[in-house]
């Protein structure tokens, strides 16, 4: 049976129900490409190609703003490190934005999973994504910031609610004592830079990153450079190197430097 025949190019709206359907097909043609070993689905590369659809949509992602991404049911299939890989590659691309996905702990995955995996051909679950503590989380990366942990189910539902039967706030509080199911919530906090420039309405502004000693600018790129509060924190010996960079970089050789004298630097007075 030839697919592509069959669905030539079915154009796929925006907004609508089956754009959703996109994103776990799409997930199931990279999963069998990562891991053709653990994981098969000749027919998902097939239909994919056979869609009218620009798959490279987290590039055109306006995330000026920020963003909010969900991830229900995914991270268990993922080892630790790329998670924490693309939770970082996500800060970096949406600083501001915010990440809600739902975790098991080593129980929840040696126990609870592992029939769901080994079904899929994953035999050794032992390197994939679990979380027993939010310390776990803490520490990636300085932009991410975990925020909240929840109880899975009371992600969900608040239990306290009168229609929910007893059995369901026992098998609950079981998941969240035993399998460590929760749902976290993190947040990638913008540079305090962007942020202060954002919370004066300044747009015209640039910021960049890098080395004082090795500027990433051709020579007498700027008119005038303004360094207030920094060079009394350079150590003595990169001071004079730093400076002529900057001059280097300068036109009219017009630089301006907020200074301290010792005494005033030993007092504090800084």
């Amino acid at each position: 049976m030839n697919i592509s025949t069959l669905m030539d190019k079915i154009h796929i709206e925006r907004g609508s129900v089956q754009e959703t359907l996109i994103i776990p097909l799409y997930g199931r043609k990279l999963c069998a490409e990562q891991f053709p070993t653990l994981y098969q689905d000749e027919y998902a590369a097939k239909i994919c190609d056979s869609i009218d659809y620009d798959f490279s949509w987290m590039d055109q992602i306006d995330g000026a703003n920020g963003a909010v991404f969900y991830a229900a049911g995914v991270f268990h299939y993922f080892t630790k490190q790329q998670i924490r890989d693309m939770v970082i590659a996500m800060a970096d691309r949406f600083p501001g934005g915010r990440l809600v996905f739902d975790a098991v702990g080593k129980i929840g995955r040696d126990k609870l999973m592992k029939g769901t995996l080994k079904n899929m051909g994953m035999d050794d679950v032992s390197g994939l994504f679990c979380v027993d503590d939010r310390s776990e989380l803490e520490g990636w990366f300085p932009k991410v910031k975990l925020m909240t942990k929840k109880s899975y189910m009371q992600g969900y539902y608040k239990l306290d609610d009168p229609n929910i039967k007893g059995i369901h706030r026992f098998l609950a509080k079981l998941c969240e004592s035993l399998a460590k199911m929760y749902i976290y919530q993190m947040e990638f906090n913008r540079p305090l830079c962007e942020s202060n420039a954002r919370a004066e309405g300044v747009t015209n502004v640039d910021f960049r990153q890098g080395d004082a000693l090795h500027l990433d600018f051709p020579d007498e790129t700027f008119d005038a450079v303004a360094s207030n509060y920094v060079y009394h924190n350079i150590p003595s010996k990169d001071r004079q190197a730093i400076l002529l960079e900057t001059l280097r970089t300068l036109k009219s050789k017009l630089a301006h430097s907020r200074a301290f004298s010792r005494e005033s630097a030993s007092k504090g007075n800084i």
